[in-house]
This record gives C-alpha cells, sequence and structure tokens, in this order.
C-alpha cells in the first residue's frame, strides 16, 4: 500500500478551485470513494482553512492522512540530465544544482526529484531526472493549512510528479 495506509485524502487547492479525492491504492489498484469540487469563495488563507474544513466535515473526512498539490507561479520543474551514478551520489549533485537555481530567484526555495528515465546513448549512460521546486513559504503554508484542518500530511506532491506517480499504475 502506498504511504503505508490504506485509505487517503488527495486535497489540490487550484486558482479558484478546491479538489478533494477520497480514496484507497491496494497493489497497483486505485479505487475512488469520493470526489468533490468546491469553487474558492475568496483567496484568503483563512478563507481556505474554513471551506476545507467545512468540507471535510459534510463529507466525513476528517480521520484520513492527506496528500497535498502545490501548484502556482512560484511551482516550477526542471529536467535534468546526469552522467549515471549512484544515487547517494546523485542526491549531492542535484542538491548543489537546486542551491545554485534557488541562490538566484531570491524567495527561499524547497525541491524534490526522481529519476524518471536511465537512457544508454551510446558510450555514455545518462539518468534523467525531474526536479519540482517550490517556495518555502507556499510548502509552510500548506503545512498550516493541513495542521489547521487536523489533517495528517501523507506527501506533498505537485502537478507533474502527481501525474508521474499516477501513470505508474496505469
Amino acid at each position: 500500500m502506498a504511504f503505508g495506509v490504506s485509505q487517503i485524502l488527495a486535497v489540490e487547492l487550484g486558482s479558484g478551485q478546491l479538489r478533494v479525492i477520497h480514496g484507497d491504492v491496494s497493489g497497483n489498484l486505485l479505487r475512488v470513494h469520493d470526489f468533490a469540487v468546491e469553487e474558492t469563495l475568496i483567496s484568503n488563507p483563512e478563507n481556505t482553512v474554513q471551506q476545507l474544513d467545512s468540507l471535510l466535515e459534510r463529507k466525513r473526512l476528517h480521520s484520513y492522512p492527506a496528500a497535498l498539490t502545490l501548484s502556482g507561479p512560484g511551482v516550477a520543474h526542471r529536467q535534468l540530465d546526469f552522467p549515471l551514478m549512484p544515487l547517494d551520489e546523485l542526491s549531492l549533485v542535484v542538491a548543489r544544482e537546486m542551491r545554485a537555481v534557488g541562490g538566484a530567484g531570491g524567495d527561499e526555495v524547497v525541491f524534490d526529484w526522481e529519476v524518471i528515465e536511465e537512457n544508454d546513448s551510446g558510450n555514455l549512460k545518462l539518468s534523467r531526472v525531474l526536479v519540482a521546486i517550490a517556495p518555502r513559504l507556499q510548502v509552510d503554508g500548506a503545512q498550516q493549512l493541513l495542521a489547521k484542518c487536523h489533517l495528517k500530511p501523507a506527501l506533498f506532491t505537485t502537478v507533474p510528479l502527481a501525474l508521474l506517480r499516477s501513470l505508474r499504475f496505469v
């Protein structure tokens, strides 16, 4: 089972919409129990907390861990190619590259990455890495949102990484 739990909430706060999916993952199967979409009334963080909390109360979904998708203008994705190397070394190289990216923008950022492809092109073997970068303030705000709604965070992801992970179930 993914995330070490049988049932999970997927929450996405998009521009003008709040989406919640209640489902479970068993092996390679994803089963959806409930789905809700609501228009975000006012884009104030406190109103978003109240609206999400109200939706969870109506649907009786407070007891499940939550996966939250981050999106917006500050969220960026980079595809990087590196020579094939052990994952612990690759982790250090990706972190060094992301520190360079974070320092240029001025805002402090956090990132996560995963290898999406290993390619053997002639005598050079490459690892293709997808990196998701988000402003620390946005990630901290998402954590506070879940805490105020009394939800246990199971995962923070971004749309391309969520899509990539969900394609593995197909």
